[in-house]
């Protein structure tokens, strides 16, 4: 049971952090200018008959200062979902990150992430996992995950 579980929460911060990933970089491929960028994408993938299934809905706010500094901020839901070969469930779930971005002379200086992401598995076992960064001019001032189960 160990393994099923640990497998379950690491696919889960796999996706959560792809989510994250692919939205807290999306901004910086927007057109420039400023006002809110809006977020969404839906798309599933299969690996061995398993077929993982997510949706991701969101904002970003996209600033720009009179001294060229471009600023970033954002939140995004998703709802994720995975199936076994049979299409019986394993599990399905949601998270809601925020995420702030501050790039200078086009080099990014400070990037914040918050994740939070709860899975519910087949057996009716529930997941929270939680995850925060700060990095600064590419240090990493913090970096922090949890996972409950019950």
């Amino acid at each position: 049971m160990f393994t099923v579980q640990r497998t379950v929460v690491v696919a889960v911060t796999v996706l959560t952090l792809l989510v994250v990933g692919v939205v807290a970089g999306a901004p910086a491929y927007a057109t420039p200018g400023s006002g809110a960028i809006r977020i969404s994408d839906s798309n599933c993938h299969d690996d061995d008959g398993y077929t993982a299934c997510m949706t991701a809905e969101g904002v970003a706010n996209e600033t720009f200062t009179p001294a060229g500094h471009a600023i970033y901020t954002g939140q995004v839901r998703a709802t994720f979902r995975l199936t076994d070969p049979a299409g019986a469930l394993v599990y399905e779930g949601e998270s809601t990150s925020h995420f702030q971005r501050l790039e200078k002379d086009e080099l990014l200086h400070l990037l914040s992430q918050q994740i939070r992401s709860t899975t519910t598995r087949a057996d009716g076992v529930t997941c929270t996992f939680t995850y925060t960064m700060h990095l600064v001019n590419g240090e990493i001032q913090f970096d922090r995950s949890e996972t409950e189960c019950q």
